[in-house]
């Protein structure tokens, strides 16, 4: 006789952090992050979603980089990735993804194409038109790179 089981699945959310600390989830979700409390703030909402993985690039250590302009990446990465690994209420497994192209892939089709990324702010397929929030399309690229 066969028994019906259920199995947690993890719900992975994927994180795109800009150079000044601008943070958007893969659930369209955008904030700023520069001190523990923008990270407590980030991490209830990740909890409203059900979020047990976050989907992460790779960065390097910013010591070894020295581009000023960048600094604010660095630093809401550490903030997040500390905080995932030492909330008192329960830990959330990080995925390091490997920087690839995800600003320039679209979520929906996967078409790749410097030209679909319109401004900073937006980014419109040239292929399928579809339109979105240039971090937030990031963001589900980066999620779908940790699922697969």
């Amino acid at each position: 006789m066969l028994q019906n089981t259920c199995v947690k699945l993890d719900v992975i959310t994927g994180i795109d952090i800009g150079k000044v600390g601008d943070v958007a989830l893969s659930t369209g979700y955008r904030c700023i992050v520069t001190n523990d409390e923008d990270v407590h703030n980030l991490f209830k909402q990740l909890a409203q979603y059900g979020t047990t993985t976050l989907a992460l690039e790779q960065h390097d250590d910013y010591s070894k980089n020295k581009r000023k302009s960048i600094r604010g990446l660095f630093i809401a990465n550490d903030l997040i990735v500390r905080y995932a690994r030492n909330r008192p209420f329960g830990y959330v497994n990080i995925i390091l993804v490997d920087k690839f192209k995800s600003s320039i892939i679209c979520s929906s089709c996967k078409f790749v194409d410097k030209k679909s990324r319109v401004t900073p702010w937006l980014f419109e397929c040239t292929y399928c038109s579809f339109r979105i929030n240039a971090d937030v399309n990031a963001a589900k690229n980066i999620k779908y790179a940790a699922e697969s």
